[in-house]
């Protein structure tokens, strides 16, 4: 998180860079924890290897100065940014804190039908296959 919020508030594109390049590894990091090797390999060698070293080849080959970067070219862009991300957050938090009504048609709780499976060859009255059983697999 801290590595996000450094990418969109520092100064110097090359500095957002490392930021960048400290977020994937740790992103990378996060997925060898988890078992993934393979993803965790593939997020260090093509993310933060390869992405990033061209990003910071065409910062090198802009030259973007610092004096450059901190002059806003369009009014209000960063106030209507913020004034984004945090509408998104409360209508994503918003989202996520309403439960469904337990009376509603989509309910999270699964069905009778959905949970009792009848096998072909059981001894319960309903079959599956190709008789007409009320009873789905």
């Amino acid at each position: 998180m801290i590595g996000a919020l450094g990418v969109v508030s520092a100064t110097k594109a090359v500095y957002s860079a490392i930021f960048l390049a400290t977020t994937m590894i740790i992103l990378a990091v996060f997925y060898i924890a988890q078992g993934a090797l393979f993803l965790g390999v593939v997020q260090i060698v093509v993310y933060t290897g390869a992405v990033m070293m061209l990003f910071l080849f065409v910062l090198m080959l802009i030259g973007v100065d610092s004096s450059e970067s901190l002059v806003e070219n369009l009014r209000g862009q960063r106030v209507a940014a913020i004034a984004a991300g945090l509408g998104f957050g409360l209508l994503l938090i918003g989202g996520l804190g309403v439960r469904p009504c337990p009376r509603s048609p989509v309910s999270i709780r699964p069905t009778r039908r959905a949970t009792s499976r009848v096998w072909p060859n059981s001894s319960s009255s309903g079959t599956c296959g190709r008789s007409n059983s009320p009873v789905r697999c």
